[in-house]
């Protein structure tokens, strides 16, 4: 079923990406209580392998992403590259690079119903 976007206008969009490394991070901590490493293997087309631990399905909706967003997102967020790290490795400048970012958290946070929208 395909969900709407907000409107650009209608997300906070700091609170939305808090919200993404707060998710990140008890991600985390849950594989780490049931033994498994901190992340999955990361495939060569920035996929994340199913070892039986998914907590909050994160990984399969990382996987739903486009490939050009699942690479932003694994790069600047599990591996916690800096955006111009990141951005040297994708064919982008910098402006470039921040709306897909943008655009690639959006979505996932969409995705994992975490988004924080504009109240009032």
């Amino acid at each position: 079923m395909e969900q709407l976007m907000p409107r650009a206008a209608d997300i906070q969009y700091i609170s939305t990406v808090r919200a993404f490394k707060q998710l990140i991070e008890s991600y985390q901590l849950e594989r780490k209580h049931q033994n498994f490493d901190k992340w999955p293997v990361v495939l060569n087309n920035y996929q994340l392998a199913d070892d039986g631990c998914d907590p909050f399905h994160l990984g399969r909706t990382i996987n739903q992403l486009d490939p050009l967003f699942r690479e932003i997102i694994i790069k600047s967020f599990f591996y916690k590259k800096q955006d111009v790290a990141v951005m040297y490795d994708l064919p982008y400048e910098i402006a470039q690079f921040k709306r897909l970012k943008k655009k690639a958290v959006i979505e996932a946070t969409i995705l994992l119903e975490i988004i924080v929208l504009k109240t009032g």
